[in-house]
């Protein structure tokens, strides 16, 4: 039998799926959910927490809990990949930048090494 957590991350998971969720959407809070699927609060909290280990649903502290931008699963598109290598390949130049400068002033201020 499955347990009301599961049951309530199913049908969170469908709406997602059918588009009635849409991906960066905000849920709404634990007690509306609860009301919908008619199931206490710690239930809801319960189905968010799975959805959120299973990449459906990210939290943001003090913020709320959102529909991901990608499905669990889903693979990403050419487009996608070639632009998160670049953002990767942006973010490693960036470091080693600031990586050179730190060695910079910390030779700098250091005495030489022998």
């Amino acid at each position: 039998m499955e347990s009301k957590i599961a049951r309530v991350a199913k049908a969170i998971r469908d709406d997602i799926s059918a588009g009635r969720l849409q991906p960066g959407q905000k849920l709404p809070s634990d007690r509306e959910l609860a009301d919908t699927y008619g199931v206490a609060v710690g239930t809801a909290r319960g189905a968010v927490r799975l959805l959120t280990d299973e990449g459906w649903v990210v939290v943001t502290p003090s913020v709320g809990k959102f529909v991901t931008e990608q499905r669990p699963n889903q693979p990403l598109s050419p487009e996608a990949v070639s632009q998160k290598l670049a953002d990767l390949q942006a973010a490693i130049v960036e470091l080693q930048e600031r990586m050179d400068e730190l060695e910079q002033v910390n030779g700098a201020t250091s005495p030489a090494r022998e």
